[in-house]
């Protein structure tokens, strides 16, 4: 039987990094992550099939290798996101049809326990301040939110302490895996080691610090991209035809000729920066949760909060 390891995010958690640098070297890849929405978003299904899951696996896994006894399966928006505006955001922008399916950490871990009951699970985590900003501000860049970072802060959903014991007790302790997002910045080696390792000990991977999907350091730059995004939206509103898209591609024409001039002559070498309020920064501060004590991580940086 072969090992199963499902990589469920979080988003904003190196995932990118693991899905271009790591796992496709590893073989037997299923990259659900670049799947077509529907087939991605299978595992939220409320009517979920597990034989029909493992189908879509099959059909997306890559870099086969039969002397290889693993399969490795990921995508980064298999697990609950932490606030629910940022899941009605989703839900927006993904046209999901909401009564088919369910953005909860209980709905998708049980379907995986179906599809692959002896599966090892994977989780990266991030220090929660540092992953709302990451968040927010790439839905900001997307043109999917203009509203203030801490309008995403009211409703928490599940912790990441809960989402850990929910896993580990369908899947079990020691087929529950989580590691910081921190260890990649600290040491990649150490990150890249402790991924590889719950497939292949013997694998060896060539170690790369390159930035991936690397965000844009300039106000300019953001401001252009959510031109860009917004008016695609726009045009695409009645469906995605070929006098949409040709609109779009005169639409960008006239964005790169006119519109991008203008704002690198409005903001300069401004930054872009998004600075959370002092009084939000506390109540991540403020932990009663315990992470450590599940994942026998050393999480001292980190703060939590009630889901």
């Amino acid at each position: 039987m072969k090992k199963v390891l499902i990589h469920a995010g979080y988003p904003k958690c190196a995932s990118t990094y693991l899905q271009k640098k790591i796992f496709p070297v590893l073989k037997n890849y299923s990259n659900m992550a670049f799947a077509p929405r529907d087939e991605k978003y299978y595992p939220l299904r409320n009517d979920f099939d597990p034989v029909e899951f493992r189908k879509l696996v099959d059909k997306h896994t890559i870099n086969h290798d039969d002397s290889k006894n693993h399969l490795i399966i990921s995508c980064e928006d298999w697990a609950e996101l932490l606030f629910k505006e940022f899941e009605e955001v989703f839900f927006a922008f993904n046209g999901l049809d909401r009564s088919a399916h369910s953005f909860s950490n209980q709905v998708i871990l049980r379907n995986f326990k179906a599809a692959y009951p002896q599966a090892d699970m994977l989780f990266v985590i991030r220090e929660p301040a540092s992953y709302v900003l990451s968040r927010y501000k790439m839905l900001y860049r997307g043109a999917k939110t203009a509203k203030p970072v801490e309008a995403f802060l009211e409703h928490p959903t599940e912790g990441y302490d809960q989402v850990i014991e929910r896993c580990r007790t369908l899947f079990g302790e020691t087929r529950t895996h989580v590691v910081p997002f921190e260890m990649l910045q600290a040491d990649v080696q150490a990150f890249v080691k402790t991924v590889t390792d719950l497939v292949d000990a013997d694998a060896v991977i060539p170690v790369s610090n390159e930035r991936v999907n690397a965000a844009p350091d300039f106000r300019w730059q953001v401001e252009y991209e959510r031109v860009k995004k917004a008016t695609r939206f726009k045009l695409e509103k009645n469906g995605r035809t070929p006098a949409a898209r040709i609109a779009y591609l005169i639409a960008r024409a006239w964005m790169a000729a006119i519109v991008r001039p203008r704002l690198q002559k409005r903001y300069g070498e401004e930054v872009f920066e998004v600075k959370m309020p002092p009084e939000t920064k506390q109540r991540f501060a403020k932990s009663n949760h315990h992470v450590e004590e599940l994942t026998g991580l050393d999480l001292s940086i980190y703060g939590y909060f009630t889901g």
